[in-house]
């Protein structure tokens, strides 16, 4: 049985990190250096890449409401 990887928030901000610094092809082993994940992290999160963009996204979105709310 194949274990389970989960992508933390912070993960998926390294990924995004390195993406709009713009130095590398993100299929490169190269960028996948640069954001210090592990490979099986790196890859679940090019395959799940729209997912976790709306899921994390969703997420900043409300801690950003809360964190904005005045009287």
């Amino acid at each position: 049985m194949a274990k389970a990887i989960k992508v933390s928030r912070d993960d998926f901000e390294s990924y995004l990190d390195v993406q709009s610094y713009g130095a590398w092809n993100m299929l490169s082993s190269e960028a996948r250096a640069a954001t210090g994940l592990e490979e099986e992290i790196y890859s679940k999160i090019i395959k799940n890449y729209s997912g976790l963009s709306k899921k994390y996204n969703d997420e900043k979105e409300k801690d950003q409401w809360v964190l904005t709310f005045t009287d």
